[in-house]
């Protein structure tokens, strides 16, 4: 993830231009060597998303990216990018990324309510449990 100051796709830089293959061919053997994928756009074919405002001019481009692993490829999620206020001329761009193996449980992990964790009957039962399995 970073800055990478080119883009691979002239719909990542409004107005549209190609950078210089140098770096996009570097960086496409780096990626296929590593098995990297730009998931955002690959989910987002045609979809502008610039990352990066050059000040006092009309040059906007999305030269923030995430790479990440093929095998990561299905637990990554919220693709976003944010601003981080007046402390630069980029937004920031973020993902998360699922634990591997993770139950899936729909919105949030599972747990007990703190009523269940509060009730008498239950805390001494599970202290009888968790000893007895010590």
């Amino acid at each position: 993830m970073g800055d990478f100051n080119f883009v691979e796709d002239d719909i990542d830089r409004f107005s549209a231009r190609k950078d210089d293959n140098r770096s996009t061919n570097i960086m496409e053997r780096i990626t296929n060597k590593n098995s990297w994928v730009d998931r955002w756009r690959i989910h987002n074919p045609i979809e502008r998303n610039v990352s990066y405002f050059q000040e006092g001019g009309n040059s906007k481009s999305r030269i923030n990216r995430i790479y990440l692993n093929k095998q990561l490829y299905p637990y990554a999620y919220n693709w976003e990018r944010t601003t981080i206020g007046n402390i630069s001329d980029h937004n920031m761009v973020y993902v998360e990324i699922l634990k591997k193996d993770l139950l899936f449980i729909g919105k949030g992990s599972w747990r007990l309510s703190q009523n269940v964790l509060d009730y008498y009957p239950f805390r001494v039962r599970t202290y009888e449990l968790l000893r007895d399995k010590e």
